[in-house]
């Protein structure tokens, strides 16, 4: 949970978040590319009074992955 005081009864408006995920096997390597929060959206999940602060949703995040079976 949030340190502080949460903001009640604030509206802090909605939002969406897509994410994609893909990926091949090359044997025994696989790789996946991934995008996350697609639309970079900017949403407000909590909040705080004292010290104000407001904690909003990872931005768009790109990324690989590479996996080894042994």
């Amino acid at each position: 949970s949030a340190p502080g005081g949460l903001i009640s009864g604030t509206p802090q408006g909605g939002y969406t978040i897509f994410d994609a995920r893909v990926g091949v096997q090359f044997g025994r390597v696989g790789v996946t590319a991934f995008v996350n929060n697609i639309g970079n959206s900017h949403g407000v999940t909590s909040g705080t009074i004292d010290p104000l602060q407001l904690y909003i949703v990872r931005p768009r995040t790109v990324g690989l992955t590479l996996n080894y079976k042994l």
